[in-house]
């Protein structure tokens, strides 16, 4: 007969409960214990553990060392049914678990390489002294650095100078600069037979300031305008698709699609009703976006996957007929440093003394341009896309 160790009376096993520690029983009763507890207590996975009066005031700590070698000899058993177990797994599944794994590794390292590299900002053609030692070299490119932003007029101090090889490795050397952030765009060129399309892949983060986005519209449709393109990504401007008209944001964006004469052609919702990638174009031929079913990728609710289809056949591109052999300057390939120099050694004073407008000018125009004559190489028009029966004459 069992007995409870606090009344002395008859126990049922099946119903009362005994001590972790000793095993003895006790009725629910006599132990304080309410029926929510009793049924934990009870439960075949339960995590909590019942000491009697005695244990616990004599020996918890030893109750507290049982359990946890219960613990142990638990994980140890789960460890070898795995270790059992693992040779029943099929390779197709153990292939899909680990690309899985795989992906989901990549998009993480992505995101997180994104955050590092969003603030940086690339130098061409910066001068190295192959006289310094590396601590002379960073210092040397950290004041090459700032003068240039002081021109750009963005001047700070917090530059960590990294020198990258022709292959785009950090070397021994090193100018990176941190700078708030701007966007992302990765552009590829796909031809076509004669015709030529860009495809733009954008992100802009949603604390862009005013000015850094007007600077970067105006940079894409300089380097765009006249281009076959196709954009496609977040531009993260909320009121964009609402006919807001007092937004300087969306009339910046307006005047961007404008001036390449876009036009956005999504409408894909996500899992919100809402459009958030856009699809802009200036391709005159039929272009389908749907859901795509089936992405790379493990899909984002909130940016679902899109398929987008292009119909090329009976393309006719916007003719561009051919443009002046006259030479101009090139701008790409300027040495904006010797071209800083030369500008800051012209005396302007010339202006304030001159007394004939026509010919402060001329002479305004005669230093400006000996100056760019001097950094600036010149090229020859090109003829493109020269109209079906004429000639570049």
């Amino acid at each position: 007969m069992v007995r409870c160790y606090v009344c002395n009376k008859e126990v049922s096993p099946d119903k009362d409960i005994s001590c972790d520690l000793c095993k003895e029983f006790t009725h629910a009763v006599c132990a304080n214990l309410s029926r929510t507890e009793v049924q934990c207590l009870k439960g075949r996975d339960r995590r909590i553990s019942f000491y009697c009066t005695s244990c616990t005031d004599m020996k918890l700590a030893i109750a507290k060392i049982h359990e946890l070698k219960n613990t142990v000899d638990a994980l140890q058993n789960e460890i070898l049914e795995l270790k059992a177990n693992s040779g029943t797994t099929t390779p197709a599944s153990a292939a899909n678990d680990c690309n899985n794994l795989k992906n989901t590794e990549t998009i993480i390292q992505e995101i997180l390489e994104r955050e590092r590299r969003k603030q940086n900002l690339m130098l061409y053609n910066v001068p190295e002294q192959a006289d310094l030692n590396r601590a002379q070299q960073i210092t040397a490119d950290t004041e090459t650095v700032k003068e240039i932003l002081t021109i750009l007029n963005i001047p700070r101090d917090d530059i960590r100078p990294v020198r990258l090889d022709l292959n785009g490795c950090p070397m021994e050397t090193c100018a990176n600069y941190q700078l708030s952030p701007l966007i992302d765009v990765l552009v590829c060129k796909c031809i076509f037979g004669i015709y030529t399309i860009l495809l733009v892949n954008i992100y802009i983060p949603p604390d862009i300031d005013l000015d850094d986005l007007e600077a970067s519209f105006d940079a894409l449709a300089v380097a765009l305008l006249g281009k076959h393109v196709i954009f496609c990504g977040d531009f993260n401007i909320p009121k964009l698709l609402s006919n807001t008209d007092n937004d300087r944001k969306c009339l910046a964006f307006n005047a961007f699609m404008d001036i390449l004469d876009l036009k956005q052609i999504n409408n894909v919702t996500n899992c919100n009703g809402k459009i958030l990638d856009l699809i802009l174009t200036n391709l005159n031929c039929e272009i389908d976006v749907s859901h795509d079913t089936d992405p790379l990728v493990p899909e984002d609710l909130h940016h679902p996957a899109l398929r987008i289809f292009v119909n090329m056949n009976g393309y006719q591109p916007t003719i561009r007929f051919p443009c002046s052999n006259i030479p101009h300057y090139d701008f790409y390939k300027t040495n904006y440093e010797n071209l800083h120099k030369e500008l800051v050694k012209i005396d302007w004073s010339f202006i304030q003394n001159s007394h004939n407008v026509n010919t402060a000018l001329d002479e305004f125009y005669g230093k400006l341009y000996g100056a760019l004559d001097k950094c600036v190489p010149k090229s020859g028009g090109q003829c493109v896309c020269i109209p079906p029966g004429l000639t570049a004459t």
